[in-house]
């Protein structure tokens, strides 16, 4: 299952983990992973710049006990030819690692750009 930040309820990740289904759902910036007992960072202030990635795995997602442990794949795409992201995508996700989670979670966009086909009838100008 692939989800945008308005689908980026840890307990939704955990409902899904249960159900033997795998996911990528993006995070807001503020989620808060644990780093040790009583310590807790949001995704903002693990230091991504762009053209970075990241890999934090098996870590409790929000202050919120119960949900388990997540991983995290984190990029920000590099800058390039004056274009910029504004900022990186943070993927809470039950896949194993960054390569697959990303390339999952790319897919995302294309399944929108095929939504707005078949609504505009597969016509563009």
């Amino acid at each position: 299952m692939l989800g945008d930040r308005e689908f980026c309820s840890p307990k939704l990740g955990f409902w899904l983990s249960e159900k033997g289904t795998y996911f990528c759902l993006r995070q807001k910036c503020n989620t808060k992973i644990k780093v040790k007992k009583g310590l807790y960072k949001e995704l903002r202030e693990w230091g991504l710049t762009p053209g970075m990635k990241l890999f934090i795995n098996d870590r409790q997602v929000t202050q919120q006990t119960g949900f388990g442990t997540f991983n995290i794949a984190a990029k920000w795409k590099r800058n390039y030819k004056g274009f910029k992201t504004k900022e990186p995508w943070y993927i809470l996700t039950n896949l194993v690692d960054l390569k697959t989670a990303i390339i999952a979670y790319q897919k995302r966009f294309d399944i929108e750009e095929m939504f707005r086909d078949f609504k505009s009838g597969g016509l563009t100008d």
